[in-house]
């Protein structure tokens, strides 16, 4: 499993910009299926997941404010 995350950090590290939209896609869709019951917690999860690959507000490895990194 590591080496298929690596493999995916690598093409998204390749195509930063295409990789934020996604995310912001799918927090958009989320937040619309969710009523905006949850958008403080959805737009968490997407930064982390930005910060996960080497872009957006986090860097790798680091959790959105207010929260810590899920133990593995």
């Amino acid at each position: 499993m590591s080496e298929l995350f690596n493999k995916g950090k690598d093409l998204a590290g390749e195509n930063p910009e295409q990789v934020s939209q996604g995310i912001d896609k799918g927090q958009e869709f989320a937040t619309e299926k969710t009523g905006g019951k949850f958008e403080d917690q959805i737009n968490q999860g997407g930064d982390f997941v930005e910060g996960q690959l080497g872009g957006g507000e986090g860097q790798p490895g680091e959790a959105p404010q207010g929260e810590a990194p899920p133990q593995q």
